[in-house]
């Protein structure tokens, strides 16, 4: 991707994968991620999904109040990587499907997926590949006005592996569910992980194998 110094400070339309568009201020580019500003939150898109960009003419740019991105990095360490380390702690929004976007923390980064704590869903494992977007919210915001008891992370009792499909495997005979169950035939026992393959068997018995490269997040049902 070329540098997109044209577009510093513009008002832009980014198109991203699956055709889902953002808009916003470009702010700064790292290597491998685009930060906008959207007049209330800092949108960091990995370039990845970023199939066009455009400027757009925009009177919101002179009404913006900037206000300071909950993570700080310098120019030379803006990388997609480095953004999700400086995220630990910090409540997120993570967008891995385009219809819908998760919320919660992002507690251990592996090589090619994260461990993601939801108060909706738990513990959920997100493959690296899939985020299109997260925002950031400031370190005062109280998701759901939630107490402090109910935002408590509680640690995955599954051991963590290196890869994405390695922690897969290590979930053999547990009941899973994919993508946030968006298809009932993603819910059901994992049987087996081979040629990139992951087998489900759902309620009925039915046995369905799902390409590991398209899997986007998984979480355990309790």
């Amino acid at each position: 991707m070329e540098p997109i110094s044209p577009f510093l400070n513009q008002f832009v339309e980014v198109t991203l994968s699956e055709n889902n568009n953002v808009v916003g201020q470009v702010m700064d580019q790292g290597i491998d991620i685009l930060v906008l500003y959207e007049g209330t939150r800092y949108i960091y898109v990995p370039w990845i999904h970023v199939k066009s960009i455009k400027q757009i003419s925009s009177d919101l740019v002179n009404t913006f109040e900037l206000q300071e991105s909950p993570i700080l990095l310098n120019k030379e360490a803006l990388s997609y990587r480095n953004i999700l380390n400086k995220a630990k702690g910090l409540f997120l929004e993570i967008n891995v499907t385009g219809s819908h976007s998760l919320h919660g923390y992002v507690t251990t980064i592996l090589n090619n997926y994260l461990v993601f704590y939801s108060p909706v869903f738990k513990t959920m494992f997100i493959s690296l590949h899939h985020v299109k977007w997260l925002i950031p919210y400031c370190r005062s915001f109280t998701p759901f006005s939630l107490s402090n008891h109910h935002l408590q992370i509680k640690a995955s009792q599954i051991p963590l592996s290196r890869s994405f499909e390695e922690q897969m495997k290590r979930l053999e005979g547990e009941l899973i569910i994919l993508d946030t169950g968006d298809d009932p035939h993603k819910i059901g026992i994992v049987s087996r992980l081979e040629y990139n393959l992951l087998e489900l068997i759902n309620m009925t018995g039915d046995r369905t194998n799902w390409n590991v490269q398209h899997i986007k997040t998984i979480h355990l049902s309790s």
